[in-house]
């Protein structure tokens, strides 16, 4: 990881428009500090661990595929329990905000496992998983802020 710079800019991204925020001149809009943080923990936090080639990384392949999280993979895996299960998506999703340099830490991480229909599929072959999330990140900006996410899941997309 590198050595986070709190100066640093990121792009602010409507999730539900599943778009990057523009100006009246059509430029993306940039966020530093707190708010810069933000989208880049919840597309952390929404992204499956190893599933896009644009994450791996050639040069170290100790660091290839290390960005995202892999509370699917978990999810999956019929040899746990369903305490370990819950215990290990918690770990997962602690990581992938903590691989972030802007983040000095994560607290209260609350996972709940539900099932539920895609809202958007009228033929209902639905989502298997839903995981709620919630956590308290600590970061460099010297404030905190309360993640929290819907994540869902259609295992055939794995």
């Amino acid at each position: 990881m590198a050595t986070p710079s709190i100066a640093k800019k990121s792009p602010v991204f409507d999730f539900s428009a599943g778009e990057f925020v523009t100006d009246a001149h059509g430029k993306v809009v940039a966020a530093t500090g707190l708010l810069a943080a933000v989208p880049v923990l919840i597309k952390a936090q929404q992204t499956p661990r190893g599933r896009f080639p644009i994450y791996r990384n050639a040069v170290n392949e100790k660091l290839s595929h290390k960005y995202g999280n892999s509370a699917w993979h978990i999810l999956t895996r019929p040899d746990l329990t369903e305490e370990v299960r819950t215990a290990e998506i918690k770990r997962a999703m602690r990581e992938a905000i903590l691989y972030d340099p802007w983040v000095t830490g994560v607290e209260a991480v609350g996972v709940v496992r539900r099932k539920a229909k895609d809202p958007l599929d009228p033929e209902d072959k639905g989502y298997a998983d839903v995981l709620d999330v919630e956590c308290t990140v600590r970061t460099v900006f010297d404030g905190e802020l309360t993640l929290r996410g819907v994540i869902y899941h259609d295992q055939t997309s794995l």
